[in-house]
């Protein structure tokens, strides 16, 4: 009876916080880069930047002025995960009586997940973005390896489903010479799981390099970087079944791999629209489709 027990445990329990893993940086409304190529505009030519901003635009050639986007903006991301985690720390208990650690092994598991995300960037100075993010996730887990003392493996279910909110904050810092541009973009955002209580803080890092090619109308980026994701928190949490009581948990997941590499491309159309794809590779994939529009 314990085995089944701790069995029904794992299954509502086994599941990775979601949107804690989403570049929010250079694909999505990433901050201008300084590029010289561009002829002078004529001097009565309106630079379309609301008020004042960038601070110290004024200071920055015409050429460069005119290249640059407009301040803000606001977009929808959509973004494709799938991903293997790891456990660092799992604690399970029934009744206030704590299941020994010695007698239940939690390896590793699966997430595939999907997310939909708003987001608003202000973009304060030439090379710096700042922007909040919120939004939905689901998915499920797969291929979980869990086993108890004597026992090879736990008889869990193929997929266990989760979906949940999340929010988040983030700057991005940009950079360039001639047609080469660099970014690096740090985000923190807090999930809310469906079968978790509190919030769980996931902290993400991304640098990119990439160039840029001007067309008639039209900005395209094409980069290469990488993609890294922190887990800092538990995911805390209880379930009743009426056999066996209430048990309690407390699970700690870090990613297989913390970092990916990644590619993508961004096409800027008259300042005010922005498409953003990008794919990450590695052990972990991402796929990732976003429009903005600039005001």
């Amino acid at each position: 009876m314990r085995r089944h027990a701790t069995c029904c445990v794992l299954v509502s329990l086994l599941f990775i916080p979601g949107s804690r893993a989403q570049p929010q940086g250079a694909a999505v409304g990433s901050p201008p880069t300084l590029h010289q190529q561009a002829a002078p505009p004529p001097a009565d030519q309106k630079l379309g930047h609301r008020l004042h901003l960038p601070i110290w635009i004024d200071r920055m050639p015409a050429e460069v002025r005119e290249r640059m986007q407009l301040p803000f903006g606001i977009g929808m991301n959509f973004f494709g995960s799938n991903e293997d985690y790891v456990f660092s720390s799992a604690s399970v208990s029934n009744g206030g009586h704590i299941i020994p650690s010695d007698m239940m092994k939690l390896d590793s598991l699966t997430t595939i997940q999907d997310s939909r995300t708003v987001r608003i960037d202000a973009c304060l100075l030439p090379y710096l973005n700042v922007y909040l993010v919120g939004g939905t996730f689901s998915g499920t887990t797969r291929n979980i390896k869990a086993s108890l003392v004597g026992m090879t493996a736990l008889p869990l279910p193929q997929e266990i489903p989760f979906s949940g909110t999340d929010r988040g904050i983030g700057v991005t810092l940009a950079g360039g010479y001639e047609s080469v541009f660099f970014t690096y973009d740090w985000n923190i955002s807090w999930a809310k799981v469906d079968l978790a209580t509190g919030h769980v803080p996931t902290t993400t890092q991304g640098p990119r390099i990439g160039v840029v090619s001007y067309r008639k109308n039209a900005q395209i980026d094409f980069y290469v970087g990488g993609f890294k994701e922190d887990i800092s928190g538990n995911t805390m949490g209880s379930i009743s079944f009426p056999d066996f009581g209430e048990f309690d948990y407390n699970v700690t997941v870090k990613p297989e791999s913390a970092w990916n590499y990644v590619v993508g491309a961004d096409v800027d159309m008259r300042k005010h629209c922005q498409i953003s794809v990008e794919h990450g590779f590695g052990k972990r994939t991402h796929n990732m489709l976003s429009y903005t529009a600039r005001f």
